[in-house]
């Protein structure tokens, strides 16, 4: 009986580790749900993000995918109702504290990487004094959730997403926008001392970190109208500092939110200094160049699809298994280029 009893436990590990070159093994105490919902997105361009329910039986759970590059995880282990409070600084008036009714979201985040056998184990009812992991990658998983808790909390979020840009004048307001900044980079710095997280996930941290920042100054003036209706006063000079913003010479496995961040930037940019008789594609080919120029400009083909862009990745495209990515992605939608068949109709 023993023998059988460790066969089955011996196949049984064997077979968790074989079901996907990717395996997360999870343990959730008072947990009542039966699944937990995962999703997940490739750290590629052109990447679409998938969503699984996966089971939970008696606290106990398995997550397997195959994947070639690394994974943005998130687990959805559901909300409950809860009570905010909060102290934030009023301009002229000093700090208030402030209280609103809502919920809090019961989230776990990962970034897998390919081959990766992780485990994890939490206290549904305290995840973050809780949370642990096993496993080569743990200290990039202990990273990627002290990070959300710290710079996501219910206050950070209303202080940047609208107290900040609704009181706030546009000098103050880039004050603090690069006093944020300033100490998301020291707070990198420093726990990465901590976590031994591997290089290429620090550096994902630091262009969200960046391109946050730049995106906020852009878009300052759009989000106090839209709250406010009415038009920020801006300073001489207030987009000055656009043309001096740094982007990646490799922006494939910057994350999508990297992509958005680049977005806002080549949009202002092209806004700010190109002709108007010149299509925001060219503009792009011009001020942009080698990988990074044809990975944006297969990202721009999913909001604006066109001629110009198509034709960076044909045969001869210098980046082929981008170019075969476009070809995968946007098969489809080659009806819509000038000179091609009109699609066959089924009577």
């Amino acid at each position: 009986m023993k023998r059988i009893l460790c066969l089955v436990a011996v196949v049984g590990t064997w077979l968790s580790a074989t079901a996907g070159n990717i395996v997360l093994q999870g343990k959730v105490s008072n947990y009542k749900a039966d699944s937990v919902a995962i999703t997940y997105e490739p750290y590629q361009v052109l990447a679409k993000s998938v969503k699984k329910t996966v089971a939970v039986k008696n606290g106990l759970f398995t997550f397997t995918v195959d994947s070639k590059v690394p994974l943005r995880v998130f687990l959805d282990f559901g909300k409950v109702p809860a009570v905010n409070k909060y102290t934030i600084p009023f301009p002229g008036i000093g700090d208030s504290t402030l209280e609103s009714e809502g919920v809090e979201f019961r989230m776990v985040f990962l970034y897998l990487q390919p081959d990766e056998r992780l485990s994890m184990t939490l206290d549904w009812k305290d995840i973050h004094h809780t949370l642990k992991f096993t496993g080569a990658g743990s200290d990039n998983n202990l990273f990627v959730n002290k990070e959300d808790w710290v710079w996501n909390s219910y206050r950070e979020k209303v202080l940047r997403n609208y107290h900040e840009p609704v009181y706030f004048a546009p000098e103050e307001f880039t004050k603090l926008a690069d006093n944020r900044l300033e100490r998301k980079l020291q707070f990198l710095d420093s726990i990465t001392k901590v976590y031994k997280i591997s290089p290429a996930l620090k550096e994902i941290y630091y262009w969200k970190f960046y391109g946050e920042w730049a995106s906020a100054r852009i878009n300052y003036p759009k989000t106090h109208e839209m709250y406010t209706s009415e038009k920020a006063l801006l300073p001489a000079g207030y987009f000055d500092f656009v043309k001096d913003v740094k982007t990646a010479e490799n922006s494939m496995d910057k994350g999508l939110a990297y992509f958005y961040f680049l977005d806002g930037l080549m949009k202002k940019k092209y806004e700010m200094y190109a002709d108007s008789t010149v299509s925001m594609d060219s503009f792009v080919k011009k001020t942009m160049s080698g990988k990074a120029m044809y990975e944006y400009m297969a990202f721009r083909l999913g909001s604006k699809y066109s001629p110009e862009a198509m034709e960076l990745f044909g045969k001869n495209s210098p980046y082929p298994d981008l170019a075969a990515l476009v070809e995968k992605r946007y098969e489809n939608m080659k009806e819509m280029l000038p000179g091609a068949p009109a699609p066959m109709a089924k009577l």
